[in-house]
C-alpha cells in the first residue's frame, strides 16, 4: 500500500514538474491564444516518402515559430493528459478571413520576433505537420525593434556594418568584416572612409532581411556625387569564434 501511494505521489509530482516547466495551451479554448518567438522557415520533404526532396519528395515550405518559452498542451485528443514540452508550432495561414494576407505577412516578417493570434492550436497528426504542434494564424505581429537578443544571430552584424557606413566611419565599419578583407579592397577601413565620408546624402539604412542562417539582404539608400543610389546587396557572414563577421558583400543594385 505505501509502494501504491509512493507512484501514485511520483506520478502526480512528475506532472507538477511538467506543468511547472511550461506555460498551458488548451486544445479546447474557443478564444484567440497568442505566441511569441522567432518566426523560421524551412522546406521540409513530402509524399511520398518524407525523406528529401532532392530524391523526389515534394517540398512542403513551412513557418515554424520557435516559442520563447516551452509550452505544453491539454484537452483535444489528450483529454486531461498533458503533452510533452515543446518550443516549436507549425504555422498555417487558414482561417475564414484573408489568409493571403496572413501568408503576406509571413513571408515579409521570417527570421524576425514576432507575436501571432492562433485560431485554433492543435497535435501534429500527419507527416504534413513539421512540428509538435500545428496552430492556425490569424494574425502576425512584427515585435517592437530594439528588442536584445531577439534578431536572428548576424543580423545584428549586418546592421552595425550599416550604420557605421551612415557616420561614414570606415573604421568602425571594418570591424565587422573579416580580418583580411580589412587591409586592402572595397571592404578595408580606408576605402570606405574615403567614400561614405564625401557623400552628399549620408547612407540611411532601410532594412536588414535574413534570407538563409548566414545571409542577408539589406536595403539602403544615399546620395553621392554622380546621383541617388537605391542600393539593394545581399551580405554573407560566417562565424568566427564568438563573432558573426561578414565575409562577402554582392550589390544587387550597382551601387
Amino acid at each position: 500500500m505505501r509502494r501504491l501511494a509512493l507512484v501514485t505521489f511520483m506520478l502526480v509530482a512528475g506532472v507538477g514538474q511538467t506543468w511547472a516547466a511550461c506555460r498551458r495551451l488548451d486544445l479546447d479554448a474557443r478564444r484567440p491564444q497568442t505566441l511569441s518567438g522567432m518566426l523560421t522557415f524551412k522546406v521540409f520533404p513530402g509524399a511520398p516518402e518524407f525523406r528529401d526532396v532532392r530524391s523526389g519528395d515534394q517540398p512542403e515550405p513551412s513557418y515554424i515559430l520557435v516559442l520563447d518559452d516551452a509550452v505544453c498542451a491539454t484537452g483535444g485528443d489528450l483529454g486531461r493528459d498533458v503533452s510533452d514540452p515543446t518550443t516549436s508550432v507549425h504555422l498555417l495561414p487558414l482561417y475564414d478571413g484573408d489568409p493571403a494576407r496572413v501568408g503576406d505577412a509571413l513571408r515579409a516578417d521570417k527570421g524576425r520576433h514576432v507575436t501571432v493570434t492562433t485560431g485554433s492550436i492543435d497535435l501534429s497528426t500527419t507527416g504534413h505537420h513539421h512540428a509538435p504542434l500545428i496552430a492556425d494564424v490569424t494574425a502576425v505581429e512584427l515585435d517592437g525593434e530594439g528588442m536584445p537578443g531577439m534578431e536572428q544571430p548576424g543580423t545584428t552584424t549586418v546592421r552595425g556594418f550599416y550604420t557605421a557606413l551612415s557616420a561614414g566611419d570606415g573604421a568602425e565599419a571594418a570591424r565587422f568584416v573579416l580580418p583580411d578583407l580589412r587591409v586592402r579592397g572595397p571592404l578595408s577601413a580606408a576605402a570606405m572612409s574615403v567614400y561614405y565620408s564625401a557623400l552628399v546624402k549620408p547612407l540611411s539604412l532601410r532594412d536588414v532581411r535574413p534570407l538563409t542562417a548566414d545571409t542577408f539582404e539589406a536595403t539602403y539608400g544615399f546620395t553621392s556625387r554622380s546621383g541617388a543610389c537605391d542600393g539593394r546587396s545581399v551580405v554573407t557572414t560566417v562565424r568566427r569564434g564568438d563573432l558573426i563577421l561578414i565575409s562577402r558583400i554582392r550589390s544587387l543594385s550597382g551601387c
